[in-house]
């Protein structure tokens, strides 16, 4: 089951969304094009928009998109990273997560992350 968290609040619990099989697949196979960094956790969180935390991907524990890097932690704990060219990844997952739960996220918050 993918899972993604809109890492954005402090002080009160950040959306969180299921998405379908589907999207899964799209997320691994986007996920897989995107040219390696050597930069691990260089977009550690801040305050305000934090990214997209995602769980249920066969090939990692947890994903972290955020600021044009995504970090990947797989189950064993171990951490790697790739560069998100142009948030391109990033934008991507919160225009489908705002389609699929716009409850979620509405239109005006998508518009402040993909500023």
């Amino acid at each position: 089951m993918l899972e993604i968290e809109i890492d954005l609040y402090s002080g009160r619990p950040n959306p969180r969304v299921t998405l379908a099989p589907a999207t899964a697949v799209e997320l691994s196979r986007r996920l897989a094009a995107l040219p390696p960094s050597p930069a691990i956790g260089a977009n550690e969180p801040g305050l305000g928009y934090r990214g997209l935390l995602v769980t249920g991907l066969p090939e990692a524990a947890e994903l972290r998109i955020a600021a044009g890097q995504v970090t990947l932690r797989d189950p064993a704990g171990h951490a790697s990273a790739r560069t998100d060219p142009d948030r391109a990844l990033e934008y991507w997952l919160i225009e489908t997560i705002s389609a699929a739960a716009p409850s979620k996220l509405p239109p005006e918050l998508r518009d402040a992350l993909i500023r």
